[in-house]
């Protein structure tokens, strides 16, 4: 009997261990396929993230540009209104002396 559990247990690791060299046997050509694939494609993905961060850049810059831009010629735009002009010649008798009628877009 001794003899019959000893094949037995036998049996059963050999069992267990071909069926992790079979799992090993399957799941090792992905690994090397994987790590091939991540080797060769390294650069590329690198050099392309890059390529997209430059361009994204570029192109919140030039927003910020033209947002400034247009912010700047409202300023310019403003300080060419008489109402501001005359502000500026006398900031203190001004607050009293606004009316509509010297407003000229609103008379």
């Amino acid at each position: 009997m001794s003899q019959r559990n000893a094949s037995t247990r036998r049996s059963l690791k050999l069992s267990v261990r071909i069926s992790f060299f079979l799992i090993l046997a399957a799941i090792l050509p992905l690994l090397i396929a994987l790590a091939f694939s991540e080797v060769q494609t390294r650069a590329t993905l690198i050099n392309q993230a890059n390529r997209t961060l430059e361009a994204d850049a570029q192109t919140h810059s030039q927003l910020i540009e033209n947002y400034l831009t247009a912010k700047l010629l409202e300023v310019r735009t403003l300080d060419n209104t008489p109402i501001v002009q005359q502000y500026f010649t006398d900031p203190a008798h001004i607050s009293g002396g606004i009316t509509f009628s010297t407003i000229p877009f609103m008379a």
